[in-house]
């Protein structure tokens, strides 16, 4: 029995399965990540979110030979002792049985059977792994201190800068007020008080990608420049696993709100960054990501759980 868990600032998903990518529980709930020592309501969250899990299997702690935790905040080795004591103890596992990663790592373990494989994951915030063999995941930039950029809080920006007159104005402004519900005079205050609504601001890439369609001047720059933010993580991830072919595995939920035009754009550019590059979907969860890193730490095979998870889509 192996355990995965994906924890960050939304939500918590876990599996626990068998070595032949059977599931035998799922759950799903709240945000869960820490920096340092998890705070004593971190510890409660995730030791009522093991015990469900455990319930629904109906096995006992004792009966997981492997967990693996992908979780927003591990990132120092320095930490990792206590993280993992603090780990062991909600989930009653021992701590040699148990694998602390960062949830960027898991991603990409569940991203591709391929084992020279990278991913770059946009969802509310951006992740970025990339690997030469399944099991030897690295993270790429996983302090977020380089930052990728993010067509969504561009597009607030350039807002107030065409407002301002800094910009050429153009259509895209009174579509993105309307969106923020906001009006041209409330705008900056709204920006700079945080009563903008954060909702609004992410789900503004239909917007910019029908803007853009539509041949907008400002919703091009914001394009071009996420294109050639994308292209340029990929190559420097790529500089790192060194000659041979690339598998780029794009995933997250900006990714799901970008066009069919704009992915075609996208693609044609990385292919000329990278002439040897293979572009997909990821196959598995970053949960079975979690479980297939699991699997690999207790030494067996995990190309079975792959298989599984492909066999059922």
């Amino acid at each position: 029995m192996l355990i995965g868990i994906d924890g960050g600032g939304s939500k918590t998903a876990g599996i626990l399965i068998d070595e032949t990518g059977t599931i035998h529980a799922r759950h799903t709930a709240g945000a869960c990540f820490f920096v340092g020592s998890p705070d004593k309501e971190t510890r409660t969250f995730l030791k009522t979110f093991a015990e469900e899990i455990y319930r629904q299997a109906g096995v006992t702690p004792d009966q997981i030979q492997a967990a693996c935790l992908g979780l927003n905040g591990i990132d120092f080795v320095d930490e990792l002792p206590v993280q993992l004591q603090a780990v062991s103890q909600a989930l009653t596992i021992a701590p040699h049985k148990i694998r602390l990663v960062n949830d960027g790592i898991i991603a990409l373990a569940g991203a591709s059977m391929e084992p020279r494989s990278m991913i770059i994951q946009h969802g509310s915030g951006s992740t970025t792994a990339w690997r030469t063999s399944i099991g030897n995941e690295v993270i790429y930039d996983c302090l977020g201190v380089g930052q990728i950029a993010d067509i969504r809080y561009d597009l607030q920006r350039l807002v107030a800068r065409m407002i301002e007159g800094r910009h050429q104005r153009t259509p895209l402004v009174d579509a993105a007020l309307q969106h923020y519900a906001c009006t041209e005079q409330e705008y900056a205050e709204a920006c700079y008080r945080g009563t903008l609504s954060n909702k609004k601001i992410v789900s503004t890439v239909p917007l910019i990608m029908d803007a853009w369609q539509q041949k907008d001047a400002a919703a091009d720059i914001l394009v071009q420049r996420q294109v050639r933010e994308y292209c340029l993580t990929a190559y420097a991830m790529a500089v790192r696993m060194g000659t041979g072919p690339h598998m780029l595995t794009l995933g997250g939920g900006v990714f799901k709100g970008y066009s069919t035009t704009f992915m075609e754009y996208l693609h044609e550019h990385l292919h000329d960054h990278l002439t040897d590059l293979t572009i997909n979907t990821p196959i598995c969860s970053p949960q079975i990501g979690a479980c297939i890193l699991a699997a690999s730490f207790a030494h067996h095979n995990p190309l079975p759980i792959y298989q599984a998870c492909l066999e059922k889509g």
